[in-house]
Formats: C-alpha cells, sequence, structure tokens
C-alpha cells in the first residue's frame, strides 16, 4: 500500500497518497492538487484518456524509485526533450595552404611538379575566397 502523507492514529487522512502528491508535483507543477485529482477521475472527458495513461505510467516510475530501483527522472511534459541523433566524429590535422606558401615550403616546387590537381577554393567569413591545398600533418614533428 502507497505511504500517505498525513495521519492521526495511524489512520490516513490526508487526501492522497505520497505517490500521487509527487507525481503531481513532478509532472503538472502549476495543477493544484485539487484539479490533479478532479481531472484524473474524470472519465467522461476523452482527452483525459491520454492524461490518465500518462499519470499512471509515472506512478509506476515512482513506486519503483521508491523501491530503491533505478528509474529515468520524471520531468513535466514541457521539459521531456527526446532526441535520436546518429554521429560519427572525424579528428584529423591537415594543414591548409595557399599555392605561394606550397610552392615555398617545397623549396620552389609548385603544384604541377608535385603532381598536384587543381587548388580547392575556400570562401571565407567575409566571402573573399582562398586557394590552396589540405595537406595531412600525420606524421611531421610539430616542433
Amino acid at each position: 500500500e502507497a505511504e500517505w502523507p498525513e495521519f492521526t492514529d495511524n489512520v490516513a487522512t490526508g487526501d492522497a497518497c505520497r505517490v500521487c502528491r509527487e507525481v503531481c508535483v513532478s509532472c503538472w507543477p502549476e495543477m493544484t492538487f485539487a484539479a490533479f485529482a478532479n481531472k484524473y477521475h474524470d472519465k467522461g472527458d476523452p482527452d483525459n484518456k491520454d492524461f490518465r495513461a500518462v499519470v499512471t505510467a509515472a506512478r509506476v516510475l515512482l513506486k519503483a524509485r521508491l523501491a530503491g530501483k533505478p528509474t529515468p527522472e520524471i520531468l513535466p511534459p514541457t521539459h521531456v526533450r527526446a532526441r535520436n541523433e546518429r554521429l560519427i566524429c572525424v579528428y584529423y590535422d591537415v594543414l591548409y595552404v595557399s599555392v605561394s606558401e606550397l610552392t615555398r615550403l617545397c623549396n620552389g616546387l609548385g603544384p604541377k611538379q608535385l603532381g598536384l590537381g587543381k587548388p580547392m577554393t575556400l570562401t571565407l567569413e567575409d566571402n573573399s575566397t582562398l586557394k590552396g591545398y589540405v595537406l595531412s600533418l600525420e606524421g611531421v614533428d610539430p616542433a
């Protein structure tokens, strides 16, 4: 049996058990408990079917938590965020050099002598463009 919040001589005198009160406060903090209980018990309103299902599920979670079982946190509907992501991150160190920088770094050898194709064009934040090559820094001594 659920724990009641108010007792007189070991007889429950409050209007709800602890689980119902905590579900109301956790999930619908803007709603008074009286309004929460009226909405839950109003079987004439078809919109209450979903409300009753959510309350019942929240009660099950809270009872499990009170029993010491690990459960997800119960949040008001406005705080629930569902997200499904798939992400692959690849990190690598590269150097972007302009054609003139490449020629200087390679002791006067230009892109044609190095067997490179056309340079890649980057558009910068100020909408200017920069032509150059992306070179891997794998195995390059940082010193």
